[in-house]
């Protein structure tokens, strides 16, 4: 890709053989012209030439795909499994966000270190001598910045306490209002139980009540029992779909 000077934006046109036109320039390009783009800091936007449908975001991600595979990878297969989790979760777009924000703040405190560096030690090797001069300088303003990041960080978490309260508010009114039977004598006892553990109904079959007392007594505890483990089973499930991605550390316990 050659050019003379730089354009303000190029409109991609991605057609169905899958080449890419850029309008700007009349011509055919590539995707290691288009990743030139994203290095220059040169606005684009590809989109399907027949439909108009913007396909900026696969591109992109299949530049980083090429770039994972081909080279030294950014991502490890552990922080890529963690990432997919979140897909469809609750907190999806808060995990999205926060990404984000910690990659701009990367950015900033690399550009600031950068100026600094430059506009004081234009044409000197940069020795440990004015490395520790430079953090001396930079040091205030380093601090100033990480002081936001932990603001902004410390925010977000306390929104993801925030929402985990509600999705575990959603899911305990959900299992209040849940009943469930738990059954004994092949179902001539059962006990009809809430999410809260309460009992709302016991049905026994008439015949049992010509049974001896502790014949009588044993069924009922075993349908009590039967509808406890039901209900325990349905509150973990609830709970651990309130929870799932949070990553809770082992023996912590929520209030339910």
């Amino acid at each position: 890709m050659n050019s003379t000077k730089k354009i303000s934006k190029h409109l991609i046109k991605k057609y169905p053989n899958r080449r890419l036109y850029d309008t700007q320039t009349s011509s055919y390009i590539t995707l290691a012209d288009v990743k030139q783009f994203v290095m220059e800091n040169d606005d684009f936007a590809v989109v399907d030439a027949k439909t108009g449908e913007d396909l900026t975001r696969s591109i992109l991600l299949q530049i980083i795909l090429e770039a994972e595979a081909g080279g030294a990878p950014m991502f490890s297969s552990v922080a890529l499994a963690q990432i997919i989790r979140y897909y469809g979760h609750a907190m999806q777009g808060m995990m999205g966000s926060y990404l984000e924000k910690n990659i701009q703040a990367f950015i900033d405190i690399q550009n600031k270190l950068t100026e600094g560096a430059n506009g004081g030690f234009e044409g000197k090797a940069f020795s440990p001598e004015m490395w520790t001069q430079f953090m001396n300088v930079q040091g205030p303003m380093m601090q100033g910045m990480m002081g936001n990041y932990i603001d902004q960080s410390k925010n977000l978490f306390v929104q993801m306490q925030e929402q985990m309260q509600k999705q575990m508010q959603k899911a305990q009114e959900e299992l209040a209002n849940t009943s469930l039977v738990g059954e004994s004598g092949a179902g001539l006892v059962k006990i009809t139980m809430t999410g809260k553990h309460d009992v709302k109904r016991v049905d026994i079959a008439p015949e049992l009540l010509q049974e001896d007392k502790e014949v009588l007594e044993d069924l009922i505890a075993a349908a009590v029992n039967d509808a406890v483990r039901k209900v325990e089973a349905v509150n973990q499930e609830k709970m651990a779909g309130a929870t799932a991605g949070m990553n809770l550390p082992a023996g912590m316990k929520l209030p339910f």
